[in-house]
């Protein structure tokens, strides 16, 4: 695709100028069919952009924010304005989408070279399927890497796997409170000054990668090493079974120095779209890989590939679910074999 059809050249490249960082935290706000009717490829329609420019020192530099006529779902659900505040006589008299957009690429493209900061992981997907809705050019098309504060504060907070709210986190760091939420405006400045409150240098290199649009060939798969563990993405498959021959998804590499491990465990599948695999580096011990199959947005399907240090507990764990998958492999293929034998002596009947 060519760089005019699209805002970011290289979506998958942490940007920086020099030593200094440049980031653009952003917020939406949208609608959605007032009876539950929404279209697959687009559910939410952006009501409002609101999004800030913060330099190195995570210092605010300039804002974005427009309201936005909804051409899709006209009428307003009720639950969005309840949350919002938003009225439809605030929004009749507003540019649409395609025209709030423009000037919000424009706006993006004055910032020079930036990443992308946002609270949670949706808003990026909810943006680029309006962009495709209204067929306009998209932010790129290649996975982006972005900043998702939501993961970092839970990072910061000693859990991970916690999904604390924006108004939470922000009575938590004590913050200010001098805005009301559910803004998209407001809800930025408040992701900004989080972000400030809890940065770091190491922090802020646990990235986050959105695939809307999946690595258009191998040589843009993802490949991201962090502290703990390994992340690796594939390009999409037109099918399942053409992304399970894929040699490649199945290689045991070392999470922290890269080298082949020796497998302990091999793969076995305890769902239909999870595989697991057990592996050692002999020079950095067993090692846990999960692979998940995903549905590509646009099409096909690709695989995620998680590796990182398995526990006792874990390794105890897999040794019991590949001796049942084994097993329940076994009575399957036994089962399949006596059909087969009963259906040739009836035949031979």
């Amino acid at each position: 695709m060519p760089n005019d059809r699209i805002i970011l050249e290289n979506p998958c490249t942490y940007v920086t100028i020099g030593n200094m960082r440049k980031y653009v935290v952003l917020d939406l706000e949208w609608n959605q069919a007032p009876r539950g009717k929404e279209l697959k490829t687009m559910p939410f329609e952006i009501i409002e952009i609101g999004a800030v420019r913060l330099d190195e020192d995570k210092n605010e530099t300039d804002s974005f924010d427009a309201l936005i006529k909804p051409e899709v779902y006209k009428t307003l659900h009720g639950i969005n304005s309840q949350i919002t505040g938003i009225t439809m006589e605030d929004l009749c008299g507003q540019p649409n989408f395609c025209s709030v957009y423009k000037s919000f690429t424009d706006w993006c493209k004055n910032t020079d070279t930036f990443i992308f900061c946002t609270w949670g992981d949706m808003d990026l997907t909810e943006l680029q399927r309006n962009i495709r809705h209204f067929k306009l050019p998209g932010l790129s098309n290649e996975p982006l890497m972005f900043l998702d504060i939501q993961k970092l504060y839970s990072i910061y907070k000693g859990n991970a796997k916690l999904k604390t709210g924006l108004e939470t986190a922000v009575s938590e760091l004590d913050i200010s409170q001098d805005l009301p939420f559910h803004r998209a405006i407001n809800d930025v400045h408040y992701t900004a000054r989080v972000f400030k409150k809890i940065s770091s240098p190491e922090l802020e290199k646990k990235v986050s990668y959105n695939l809307f649009h999946t690595p258009s060939d191998r040589d843009h798969e993802i490949h991201a090493s962090f502290d703990t563990y390994s992340k690796y993405v594939t390009r999409a498959f037109p099918d399942r079974y053409g992304l399970l021959k894929y040699k490649d998804l199945w290689k045991n590499e070392c999470f922290v120095c890269g080298n082949r491990c020796r497998t302990k465990i091999d793969w076995f599948s305890s769902q239909s779209k999870t595989f697991l695999d057990l592996s050692e580096c002999p020079e950095h011990g067993l090692q846990r890989s999960v692979i998940r199959l995903k549905k590509a947005e646009i099409s096909g399907f690709y695989a995620i590939k998680i590796t990182h240090s398995a526990s006792d507990e874990e390794i105890k764990q897999m040794e019991e679910k590949s001796l049942a998958c084994s097993q329940k492999n076994r009575s399957q293929y036994e089962r399949k074999k006596h059909r087969v034998q009963k259906s040739n002596l009836s035949n031979s009947e």
